[in-house]
């Protein structure tokens, strides 16, 4: 689904207008700027990405109806619409994906996985302090909600870069990528090696398909009507003349 049906849907479920929820909504499918494929789904639609939706735009919003709606469900929902009903753990996706432990630790262009350094942290594949602690703690966040080093290729990689870019700025995320993250971090090269695994990683919710194509029809059928009846915005034509104009069917 894009941005503009999870806010169709989130109007639908939470009251307001389509565009109270479309920057959460946008966060979450903000990953497709870097992978415009489905795999995008595991870097946000999981519990962290919930959880990082709620430190971006805070506990709740006010719609336009003037109600007070939580951001946990609004991003939650999101995660239902695209998973099959399923609100998974980062833990979740990414459990039976053996294949992607060492991503973070590739030889830049030799694809070979190197020798983890000897000290502490770094003994067990992690990468280096970048120097500011509260960026390190936001990039090993998903690392410590999982236990695989896997999880770690969501903040040491460009797409990284560009999460800590939203939520502190332009100067701290270049200072990050410049002394952290590897020129081969690209986590479109992390996608491509993932597998499904499950179905539900790749289904979305039918009956919130069924209930989108139901309402385009509806306001399809509406416009016609309208248009039918003469209600629709004449267009002046060269010879001064009015004509109607026919809605497209494209939504």
């Amino acid at each position: 689904m894009d941005v503009w049906k999870h806010s169709r849907l989130s109007a639908r479920k939470f009251g307001g207008d389509p565009a109270d929820y479309a920057e959460i909504h946008g966060f979450l499918d903000s990953s497709k700027l870097f992978c415009y494929h489905i795999k995008h789904r595991l870097l946000l639609h999981n519990l962290y990405g919930v959880e990082l939706a709620m430190q971006l735009f805070g506990d709740f919003i006010q719609n336009a109806a003037g109600e007070t709606v939580l951001v946990r469900d609004v991003a939650a929902a999101h995660c239902r619409e695209d998973l099959d009903g399923r609100v998974p753990t980062l833990y979740d996706w990414l459990r039976n994906s053996p294949e992607l432990e060492d991503f973070i630790s590739a030889d830049p262009g030799s694809g070979q996985v190197s020798d983890p350094p000897s000290d502490s942290d770094d003994a067990a594949g992690m990468p280096p302090d970048s120097g500011d602690p509260e960026i390190d703690e936001f990039a090993r966040r998903a690392y410590r909600r999982t236990g695989l080093r896997s999880a770690l290729a969501i903040a040491y990689s460009d797409f990284g870069v560009y999460l800590i870019e939203r939520f502190f700025g332009a100067e701290r995320a270049t200072r990050f990528a410049a002394s952290v993250v590897q020129p081969q971090w690209k986590i479109k090269d992390f996608l491509e090696r993932f597998q499904f695994s499950e179905e539900w990683q790749h289904s979305p919710q039918t009956r919130e398909i069924a209930w989108l194509k139901a309402d385009s029809r509806r306001k399809i059928s509406d416009l016609d009507r309208r248009n039918l009846s003469g209600d629709a915005n004449p267009k002046a034509t060269g010879d001064g003349s009015v004509r109607i104009t026919r809605v497209s069917r494209e939504f």
